[in-house]
C-alpha cells in the first residue's frame, strides 16, 4: 500500500473510524487521532514540500490526476458512449494538450488534468457507475493470470483453466468468509472490532475499482478480508467440535444401552 498514492489518503478513513471505535474519553480520542495524523503528516508533508519545490506546487503525486483523466473519466466516456477505452483516453489526452502550454509545471498540468477529468465525470455519471462496477468485479474476482500469459503463452488451456479456478476460488472463499465473519461480529454486538477493518478494506476496494483496476490491487485487501473471516472460521470450528462431541456421546450411550440389554 505504501507505494500506491491512493493509500496515502487512508487517514481520511482511519481518523474518524478511530474516534468512533475507541471507547475512551474525548480527550483520549483526540490524542489518538492527533497521533495518527502526526504519523501521517510528517513523512507525507515532507514529500509534499519536496514536490512543491520540484514540481511547481504542493502535491502528493501527479499520477493521481493523470489516472483520474486517462482511466476514470475515459472509462466513464467509453461505458456511456460505446467507444473503446483507448479511443476515449486518446481523445481526452488530445483535449488536454490544447489546454497545456509549453513550459507548464507538473503542478499546473496536474491541475488541468484534474479539472478536465472532474468535468467529464460530471457529464457522464452513468458511465462512471458502469465502469466502476466493472472495475470492482475485476479487482475482487479476476484470477490475475496476466503474468502467466506473458511468461508462458503456450501454457496448455486445461492448466490455465485450473490456475484460474484456483486463484478465483481463493478470492471467492476469502470474500464469503469475510462477509460471514463481519455479520457474525455485528450480530454479537462487536461492531467496534469489525468497523476498522471493514472501513479500510472498503476504502481500498472503492479507490481501486476503476477501469485501471487489476487483480494485483487485491493484494493489500486480502489480509484484511482474511482477518474478518477469522471469527467465522472459529465459529465453524466450534460447531464442528460440538457436533463431534455430541455424536460421540450418542455412540457411547447406544453402546451402553446395548450392553445393558444383553446383560
Amino acid at each position: 500500500m505504501l507505494i500506491r498514492p491512493v493509500a496515502l489518503y487512508l487517514p481520511v478513513v482511519l481518523v474518524p473510524v478511530t474516534v468512533a471505535v475507541v471507547s475512551q474519553s474525548r480527550g483520549r480520542k483526540a490524542l489518538m487521532a492527533a497521533a495518527l495524523l502526526i504519523g501521517f503528516c510528517v513523512p507525507v508533508g515532507a514529500w509534499v514540500v519536496r514536490n512543491a519545490e520540484i514540481a511547481g506546487g504542493p502535491m502528493v503525486s501527479s499520477v493521481d490526476s493523470y489516472n483520474l483523466l486517462a482511466y476514470r473519466a475515459a472509462g466513464a466516456v467509453a461505458a456511456e458512449t460505446g467507444v473503446t477505452m483507448d479511443e476515449a483516453s486518446r481523445a481526452l489526452t488530445d483535449q488536454l494538450r490544447s489546454r497545456v502550454r509549453p513550459g507548464d509545471s507538473e503542478y499546473a498540468i496536474a491541475a488541468v488534468e484534474r479539472d478536465q477529468a472532474l468535468r467529464i465525470i460530471r457529464q457522464h455519471p452513468r458511465g462512471l457507475v458502469i465502469s466502476s462496477a466493472r472495475g470492482f468485479a475485476h479487482v475482487v474476482l479476476a484470477p490475475g493470470l496476466g503474468v502467466v500469459d506473458a511468461t508462458s503463452p503456450d501454457l496448455p488451456r486445461p492448466v490455465r483453466t485450473l490456475l484460474a479456478l484456483y486463484a478465483g476460488g481463493i478470492a471467492v472463499a476469502v470474500i464469503l468468509g469475510a462477509l460471514a465473519g463481519a455479520l457474525l461480529l455485528l450480530r454479537r454486538g462487536r461492531w467496534r472490532v469489525a468497523l476498522g477493518v471493514i472501513a479500510v478494506a472498503f476504502y481500498l476496494i472503492v479507490v481501486s475499482s476503476g477501469p485501471e483496476g487489476e487483480s494485483r490491487f487485491r493484494v493489500p485487501i486480502l489480509p484484511l478480508l482474511a482477518v474478518l473471516a477469522g471469527p467465522a472460521l472459529v465459529a465453524l470450528g466450534g460447531d464442528l467440535s460440538r457436533r463431534r462431541r455430541h455424536s460421540g456421546r450418542e455412540i457411547v450411550g447406544r453402546q451402553a444401552s446395548q450392553g445393558a440389554a444383553q446383560a
